[in-house]
């Protein structure tokens, strides 16, 4: 198809239209029906994915519920198209939240994975399919069953896989991920040192063009900071700081979460500062906040918070150095200043904001470098709803997915 090529929405919508109407012509007994109603569900499939439209995902599943129904239990692309209902249906409850899709997703991969023995060509990807739906069920209930499966499956799928499986990277990533949330249930450091392996093993199967690049980097950024907090391993943290700095490297100013990325560096710098209380890092803190405050302008609901963290950054500066220009004296004046007009009285932050202001308002120059400070004026990270936490989304089509480092196979 012409789509193929050039990957046109129009050309792909003029297809789908040709399908429908070529339904409308085949009757119930027609031996043709079950292959136009295919090509039918594959086009609205690729439709949903460039557009996002929930109406082609409902028909989507409209459609393959049709497959289904008219597919011999014998037919052998039974599986296949069992499996595509699956993936509908999963979606469906990514959009929707409904449990009941989630459990028939699950139930119809699981019949799947039944038609698909060990030594099947496509049973590490029917593995990793019900993997990442018992993942997203485990994310419900909680249940450590459910997580331990998601593991077993997620190995089973890495070991049949080929090296040269171009879904390997996909299953290096979902069971790393499994592996990181069973630490943070069971707090077992080897399946955190796991986790990192595969996080890494997931970064050396991607390519530098890869789209998905900078959530590669920031799943294993995240998972290696974890591990600083359990062992405080410096190494630990400048990895994780160098990592990032390559992720805010690939979301420049413009990107949807270039302030997200640029505040998570912050925090990594925060962190490192208060251990070895090197100026030079406390200097790309403050120059960091300057650059995220752009970009949470005047009506921006974490404008206040972001005005804090600069003014709190500029007080740690002038208390750990002794002095500090005047023009910075003002700004951490103003942004305290700034921050007060946006809160209101009874905001958690608001006596934050005072303190801060008070602090500066006393303040006399010149003066003599003071002692360590107290642990009241130390300049506090960004809060953790500003913070990514690691996160998952699929893939479709066998590619990393575009949101928070999740993968999944679609068509095999």
């Amino acid at each position: 198809m012409r789509y193929q090529r050039d990957n046109n929405l129009s050309d792909l919508t003029e297809t789908v239209t040709l399908y429908r109407e070529e339904l409308q012509l085949r009757p119930l007994e027609d031996p043709e029906r079950l292959p136009c109603l295919e090509r039918l569900g594959s086009a609205l499939y690729d439709h949903y994915r460039l557009d996002r439209n929930i109406s082609d995902l409902m028909e989507v599943v409209n459609v393959y519920q049709k497959v289904v129904r008219c597919s011999a239990p014998e037919d052998p692309k039974r599986a296949y198209h069992l499996s595509n209902l699956g993936l509908a249906l999963h979606d469906r409850y990514l959009r929707d939240a409904k449990t009941a899709d989630l459990l028939e997703a699950i139930t119809l991969y699981q019949e799947v994975l039944q038609m698909r023995p060990p030594g099947h060509p496509n049973r590490a990807a029917s593995l990793n399919n019900l993997g990442d739906a018992l993942h997203d069920r485990y994310r419900l209930d909680h249940k450590a069953d459910d997580l331990a499966e998601v593991i077993t499956l997620g190995r089973e799928a890495v070991q049949r896989c080929s090296s040269v499986d171009p879904n390997r990277a996909c299953y290096f990533n979902n069971l790393a991920n499994a592996l990181r949330d069973r630490y943070l249930q069971d707090l077992q450091v080897w399946d955190l040192t796991e986790a990192i392996t595969f996080f890494q093993g997931t970064l050396e199967l991607s390519s530098s063009e890869d789209p998905n690049r900078a959530k590669i980097l920031q799943n294993l950024a995240d998972a290696l900071h974890m591990r600083y907090g359990r062992d405080h391993d410096a190494a630990d943290l400048s990895e994780a700081i160098g990592i990032y700095r390559k992720v805010t490297a690939l979301r420049p100013l413009g990107h949807p979460k270039c302030a997200i990325s640029l505040t998570r560096l912050t925090s990594l710098l925060w962190e490192r500062y208060q251990q070895d209380r090197d100026t030079s890092g406390l200097v790309q803190v403050i120059a960091l906040y300057r650059e995220i405050l752009l970009l949470r302008p005047t009506g921006h609901p974490k404008r206040a918070k972001c005005l804090i963290h600069l003014g709190e950054g500029l007080w740690t500066w002038y208390d750990h150095v002794g002095s500090i220009a005047a023009i910075s004296l003002l700004d951490g004046v103003e942004a305290f200043e700034e921050a007060l007009q946006l809160l209101q009285p009874d905001d958690p932050d608001y006596s934050r904001a005072r303190q801060g202001l008070d602090k500066f308002l006393g303040t006399q120059q010149p003066r003599e470098i003071p002692p360590e400070p107290e642990q009241d004026d130390k300049v506090q990270p960004p809060d953790e709803d500003e913070i990514p936490q690691p996160q998952e989304k699929r893939r479709e089509d066998g590619r990393i997915s575009k949101m928070f480092g999740k993968f999944k196979t679609l068509k095999f």
